[in-house]
C-alpha cells in the first residue's frame, strides 16, 4: 500500500481536486454577486483563472455549480459573528452588530444577485430553484432567531407581533441594503445605526402596546 492510500488518508490528487473545486466555487460566488443568474461558465472560469474544461471536470454542469455556489453564499451570509455582544449586557450593541453584519454581507456576498435569487427567471432549472428554496429556509431560521431574541430582550412576551417580524426581515434584507447605500450613500456603519434605531423604536412601541 503506497503513501496516501491508507484508510482515513487523503491523497495529493484529492487535495488538489478540493482546492480547485473551492477556487471554482469562490469564483462562481463572485460572478453571481455581480451578474446574478446571468453568470456564465466562461465568466466563472476566467475569474478562477482556469479553463471552462477544468470547470466541467469538477462539476457536472452549470446548474450543479451554481446550486453549489448558492449554498456556499448562504452559509457565508449566516456564518457566526466573532465578538458579537451579549444581548443581556448590551442589547443595543448586539442588535447594531447584527445589522452591520447584515449590511456588509448583503453587499459583499450577495451583491446584485439578490434580484435573481428572490425573482428567478422562468427558465431557471429545478436544481437552482431547490438551492434558492434552501437558502430562504436558512435565512428564515437565522432571522427567526434574531427576531425572537430581540423581542425577548426588549421585554416582549409570547409570540412576536407580525409587524415586528416583517420589519426585521425587511431591514436585514438586501432590499434595504442597496437603497441605503446607493440612494442615500450610507456606509455600512451608518446603515447599521439607522436600522438599529428604527428597530429599537419599533420594539419599544410594540412592547408598550402589548402591555396596554
Amino acid at each position: 500500500m503506497g503513501p496516501g492510500q491508507g484508510s482515513g488518508t487523503v491523497s495529493l490528487t484529492d487535495r488538489k481536486n478540493e482546492v480547485t473545486r473551492v477556487l471554482i466555487r469562490r469564483a462562481a460566488m463572485a460572478v453571481l454577486a455581480q451578474r446574478g443568474l446571468r453568470a456564465t461558465i466562461d465568466e466563472i472560469a476566467a475569474t478562477a483563472g482556469i479553463s471552462p474544461r477544468t470547470v466541467f471536470r469538477h462539476y457536472a454542469g452549470y446548474d450543479d455549480l451554481v446550486a453549489d455556489a448558492i449554498g456556499a453564499m448562504s452559509e457565508e451570509l449566516g456564518a457566526p459573528i466573532d465578538g458579537l455582544p451579549d444581548p443581556v449586557a448590551d442589547f443595543y450593541g448586539w442588535l447594531w452588530r447584527l445589522a452591520l453584519e447584515a449590511q456588509t454581507r448583503n453587499a459583499a456576498v450577495l451583491g446584485r444577485a439578490f434580484w435573481d435569487f428572490y425573482n428567478p427567471p422562468t427558465d431557471t432549472s429545478a436544481a437552482i430553484l431547490t438551492a434558492l428554496a434552501e437558502r430562504r429556509l436558512r435565512r428564515a431560521k437565522w432571522m427567526d432567531y434574531i427576531v425572537e431574541t430581540a423581542w425577548k430582550h426588549a421585554g416582549g412576551t409570547g409570540a412576536v407581533p407580525r409587524e415586528v417580524e416583517e420589519v426585521f426581515y425587511l431591514l436585514f434584507s438586501a432590499y434595504a441594503t442597496h437603497p441605503l447605500a446607493t440612494d442615500f450613500g450610507h456606509a455600512p456603519e451608518q446603515a447599521a445605526t439607522l436600522t438599529t434605531n428604527v428597530l429599537m423604536a419599533l420594539l419599544e412601541s410594540a412592547v408598550a402596546k402589548q402591555r396596554g
